[in-house]
């Protein structure tokens, strides 16, 4: 129960470039994102243009920690990602993933980066980027309790 109540002060927000999701895509991230309540609060921004990510990355603080997803970053297992979300990221208070459009995000936001990760080999549109990130992040908390959800 403790880590539960830790984990809560984390927050976690996704910054996305798509358009509005299909219904389907939409139901399927609402689903991650009512299971990720006990452990963060977690939010999912989406946004046509990049002034408000400009404004993010201008206010940032030392307890802010940024992924951008890139399909030249560092590769993850599932299990390297929890430990990674879960224990070595437990000092930041704010998380933030940050999915580019259809020609991924510009040079200056990479460098903005605290580190570039990819969830994959093959090049993904960024819809399925987005409920992918949000599954892992699910998926993150799950092995870090213990639960059943992730098998080997």
């Amino acid at each position: 129960f403790s880590k539960i109540i830790y984990f809560i002060s984390m927050h976690i927000t996704v910054i996305t470039f798509s358009k509005k999701l299909k219904t389907y895509q939409e139901e399927w991230i609402k689903c991650y994102q009512k299971r990720l309540r006990p452990y963060s609060k977690f939010e999912i921004i989406r946004h046509k243009e990049d002034a408000l990510l400009k404004k993010v990355f201008k206010h940032r603080s030392s307890t802010d920690f940024f992924f951008c997803l890139d399909e030249k970053g560092k590769h993850f297992d599932s299990k390297s990602f929890s430990k990674k979300l879960t224990s070595d990221l437990s000092q930041y208070k704010h998380i933030y993933f940050v999915i580019g459009g259809s020609y991924g995000l510009p040079a200056d936001y990479k460098d903005f980066s605290n580190e570039m990760i990819r969830l994959s080999d093959m090049t993904l549109p960024h819809r399925m980027a987005l409920l992918l990130i949000t599954e892992q992040i699910y998926r993150a908390f799950t092995i870090k309790e213990g639960l059943p959800y992730h098998h080997e």
